[in-house]
This record gives structure tokens, C-alpha cells and sequence, in this order.
């Protein structure tokens, strides 16, 4: 025949052993939750910035272009919310006595702009092209 269970042997967790484990998993869980959530923002930014600067790209290079015609201010705005201003410019240089050379040079300035997770945000790049039908002068 089998003794009966005494009340004071049983081994169980309490009520407030259950509610510490809990407490502990749910804070272990939020700090995960943060982690994970921070790295698909860092992931949105650097996208975000690949897309900006293959477009600076793009406009900082037009082999085909002539920058004669190009010349001045142009301002627009591409896929993705980009917003974007190409400024063209002849490249003035000075020589060693101080004069001013103007030889063919031109100098392109691209700003690129865009809002990512309530912030403004944005990418200047600037370059110097040589005009194909005006080399510059070499003495």
C-alpha cells in the first residue's frame, strides 16, 4: 500500500518565483525587441544613402554631355523623395603671376537631399570635367 503525500515534502514554484521569471523574460525580450528594431533602422539609413549617392553619381557623370550647354542651375526631383540641384560652372584657376586661366575646366556641384525617419538629410558632392571641345591650354 502507498503512503500518503505529506503536505510539507511537495516541491513546486511559488506565485512570486513565477512572476520574477516573467518580469526577467519580458525585459530580456524588450532589450532584443530594441536591438533587432535598431539594426533595420541602421539598415533603412544605408540604403536610403546608396540610393542618394548612385544618383550623385549619375549626375556627376555625363561623359556624353557637353557642360557648355549644361552651364548654370538645374534643380529637380527623382524616385524615392530625392530632391536634387546640379550647378555647373566654368573652372576658373590662377596661375603663379595671379592671373585668372579659364581653360576648358568645368566645375559640377551636386546637392542631394532627402527626409528619412523624421530628419532632413543630405549629400554634396562636387567634380571637375574637361570640356571635350575646349582642352585646356598646356604651356
Amino acid at each position: 500500500m502507498r503512503s500518503p503525500i505529506k503536505r510539507g515534502t511537495q516541491r513546486g514554484f511559488t506565485l512570486i518565483e513565477v512572476l520574477v521569471a516573467f518580469a526577467i523574460l519580458a525585459m530580456s525580450l524588450t532589450v532584443l525587441y530594441r536591438i533587432f528594431s535598431g539594426g533595420l533602422s541602421n539598415i533603412s539609413i544605408a540604403q536610403r544613402h546608396m540610393g542618394a549617392l548612385m544618383l550623385v553619381q549619375d549626375l556627376l557623370e555625363g561623359t556624353d554631355l557637353n557642360w557648355r550647354e549644361l552651364e548654370g542651375v538645374e534643380r529637380g526631383e527623382s524616385v524615392g523623395g530625392y530632391r536634387w540641384n546640379r550647378s555647373v560652372t566654368p573652372y576658373e584657376r590662377s596661375d603663379a603671376s595671379g592671373r585668372t586661366q579659364e581653360g576648358g575646366l568645368y566645375q559640377i556641384k551636386v546637392r542631394v537631399s532627402w527626409s528619412l525617419l523624421g530628419r532632413q538629410r543630405e549629400l554634396n558632392m562636387s567634380s571637375l570635367r574637361l570640356d571635350p571641345l575646349k582642352p585646356p591650354s598646356v604651356k
